[in-house]
């Protein structure tokens, strides 16, 4: 896998709000009325768009014009996610402080299924439905039944990964606080690809299938196959 990278350190002027690229200029779709930073913002099968912030858990439905709180349907009001995924239905799964949350996608009703002693940072889930979530102490572990259950994988080099990302052939990335790692057989054994001593933050894949990494220190890293 070779890795260049795209972009050095930036500054950064603003630190709130949701943006969207309109004729290569960046413009604000949302204001709050109190300061909130966002964590996390993904879209859905379905086209909706959720961000995590840290005070709110906010949805729009078209393409970021306006926007809706969920966070008073969340339990215990809790709001802070660090990342989301969704299942081929579109139901929410969401990675928090206070471990795995999970709406089914009509309801928008958040509620725990687990592991609520760890903070959980990355999370994702493969063509098999089963559920992969990292933690800020280090640990990996997977659910097989849509979150009844957990399993720490014993063989995951025990590195805080703030992000997952699977393919579609089923290969696990986790963007690590020392690099890149990479399991091929559902998470039983994994090694290190590459961005030693970087801390990654966020994995995507473009349309080819190729990686692209964002770092701690505000760099971009692509990878090819």
């Amino acid at each position: 896998m070779k890795t260049e990278s795209l972009l050095g350190q930036q500054t950064y002027k603003k630190k709130g709000g949701i943006y969207t690229l309109d004729d290569d200029t960046f413009q604000s779709k949302v204001a709050w009325n109190k300061y909130s930073n966002v964590v996390s913002i993904y879209k859905n099968p379905n086209g909706e768009i959720f961000a995590g912030c840290y005070y709110d858990i906010l949805k729009s439905k078209d393409s970021g014009n306006s926007w809706v709180s969920l966070t008073e349907n969340a339990e215990d009001g809790f709001a802070y996610f660090y990342s989301f995924s969704f299942d081929k239905y579109g139901n929410i799964y969401g990675a928090t402080r206070r471990g795995v949350y999970y709406s089914v996608s009509s309801k928008n009703q958040f509620k725990s299924i687990g592991l609520t002693t760890e903070t959980i940072l990355g999370i994702d889930i493969n063509s098999q439905e089963w559920i992969y979530v990292s933690t800020e102490s280090g640990k990996m572990y997977i659910s097989k039944d849509h979150g009844s259950s957990w399993q720490q994988l014993n063989n995951y080099p025990l590195k805080q990964a703030h992000c997952l990302y699977i393919n579609k052939n089923g290969i696990i990335i986790a963007g690590t606080e020392d690099g890149i790692y990479r399991s091929k057989d559902n998470g039983v054994n994994w090694e290190f690809v590459g961005l030693k001593n970087k801390y990654v933050l966020r994995i995507i894949a473009d349309t080819n299938g190729n990686l692209i990494a964002g770092t701690y220190m505000n760099e971009i890293y692509y990878s090819s196959k």
